[in-house]
């Protein structure tokens, strides 16, 4: 995902979901801060790499830990990556039809495609993406429409 914004130099994007999340106190591990920073880094705007790169050495993010933890899509759907991949991908599919050039989009790595986010007791990673997101979203009006739009689709 992050790799289709380095394609098409869409660092906007990804710094306009970065800040959401830091707005939100929804901290970005560093698999998806490297990430960010590669697209910054491939569209000119080192600076913004660096800005990236200062933030999760302020925050104290390990990236030892986060590296050796194995993603799961099964145990870590709707967890802060997980929400800020659909929403950049949101992002970049909004752009993409936005044109009148047709695409084609295949999801090469979809797993079962469903899972149940609202299990109780809710799962730690779920707790700290989604429902997060939910309870910022419902004591805030002025949320990014992609975001709102993730989140409908999230509760359907």
């Amino acid at each position: 995902l992050i790799s289709a914004c380095k394609l098409h130099k869409r660092w906007e994007a990804v710094i306009e979901v970065l800040e959401s999340l830091a707005s939100k106190k929804v901290q970005s591990d560093c698999i998806v801060s490297y990430a960010a920073m590669d697209v910054c880094e491939s569209s000119d705007k080192a600076e913004l790499s660096l800005d990236i790169l200062a933030a999760i050495i302020g925050a104290g993010v390990n990236d030892a830990q986060t590296a050796s933890t194995p993603y799961t899509h099964d145990l870590q759907a709707g967890g802060p990556p997980d929400c800020f991949k659909h929403i950049v991908l949101s992002l970049l599919l909004d752009d993409t039809a936005s044109s009148d050039e047709p695409f084609t989009y295949i999801d090469t790595h979809s797993g079962a495609g469903i899972y149940n986010l609202s299990l109780q007791p809710m799962p730690r990673t779920c707790e700290d993406g989604v429902a997060r997101l939910r309870s910022f979203v419902s004591s805030h009006a002025d949320v990014p429409k992609t975001i709102s739009d993730y989140l409908r689709v999230q509760s359907s």
